[in-house]
């Protein structure tokens, strides 16, 4: 008898647990969602739209997306050539040198044409000297190409001479960069 009683209050125990957590309502109902998740049309891709609640515990910010931009280089190599047919300097200084610049056509289209350039000299670690060479249109050869720039160097002071072997180093144009705040990418 006694072992019988023991086993129904057993089984009351588990009942009334078993009913005591069932009885109560939750509010999940009531409370948002911390996240949504969107397809962006025409994409793959999904868009990730945070509760403000879950943006706050984990810590993101909302913050704006820039552009800055930036100068980004191409160094080539040249030589320095007397004045081709039909060019002049722009201020017509006789101790003026020329610079041709020979590339490719995928190089010549990513250059800035307009901009200076840097003229550098071959050999040896210069610290960054070098020469600043204004940008000159040139009519186009036929024998050389349309892939050829040439840039003149102003003033006596520059120390180069004809034939001489040299890097230049040309602005490139679509110098934009994004840039997104660190506290505000979720990984």
């Amino acid at each position: 008898m006694l072992r019988a009683n023991r086993w129904m209050i057993v089984a009351l125990v588990i009942a009334g647990l078993i009913l005591s957590a069932c009885g109560g309502t939750s509010d999940t109902s009531s409370q948002s969602k911390p996240a949504e998740v969107e397809l962006i049309e025409g994409t793959d891709l999904s868009r990730v739209i945070l509760s403000a609640d879950a943006a706050e515990r984990l810590d993101i910010t909302t913050a704006l997306v820039l552009e800055e931009e930036v100068v980004r280089t191409l160094t080539l190599g040249a030589e320095v050539v007397a004045a081709p047919i039909g060019g002049r300097t722009p201020v017509d200084d006789p101790s003026a040198v020329w610079v041709r610049v020979t590339l490719s056509e995928g190089d010549l289209n990513r250059i800035e044409r307009g901009k200076p350039a840097r003229v550098l000299p071959l050999a040896g670690d210069d610290g960054g000297a070098g020469v600043t060479a204004q940008a000159v249109e040139v009519p186009a050869d036929p024998e050389q190409g349309s892939e050829v720039l040439y840039y003149t160097v102003d003033g006596a002071d520059h120390g180069l001479v004809l034939g001489q072997r040299v890097r230049v180093e040309v602005v490139l144009s679509g110098s934009l960069r994004t840039i997104i705040p660190y506290a505000s990418l979720i990984y």
